[in-house]
């Protein structure tokens, strides 16, 4: 389950935002410097308050990053809110979906090895 909680992680940005045109990205504040050290800060919050394990406090923010890093790949994003353009189009529009493929397929792999451990777990406890 807590894989799924990162990969919902990784879509925040276009959650909070959505962006059907490379101008509404870069000036999308959820697309900027500032949404992993917010994903940070949610992710202590959570452990705190939420007993989410500690892991989180590293893998939910990294999900963050990796979003923008393939958004500034593919077209650039804003990493200040008025600062420059960084990044461009080295991802072809047609081959984006090959990567959304590999990302969702490793968020399935992921969620799978979580409940194999968890019933593992839950066995070695009966």
């Amino acid at each position: 389950m807590y894989s799924c909680v990162v990969g919902l992680a990784g879509l925040t940005p276009d959650i909070f935002r959505a962006h059907l045109t490379l101008s509404s990205r870069y000036n999308a504040f959820s697309h900027t410097a500032f949404a992993p050290l917010i994903a940070l800060a949610v992710s202590v919050l959570a452990v705190l308050f939420l007993q989410i394990p500690k892991r989180f406090l590293f893998w939910i923010p990294v999900a963050v990053t990796t979003h923008l890093f393939l958004d500034a790949v593919s077209g650039g994003i804003r990493l200040f809110p008025s600062g420059e353009i960084i990044g461009n189009s080295m991802i072809k529009f047609s081959l984006w979906g090959f990567f959304e493929i590999f990302f969702f397929s490793l968020l399935v792999i992921t969620y799978k090895h979580d409940m194999k451990k968890s019933v593992k777990k839950a066995e070695h406890y009966n």
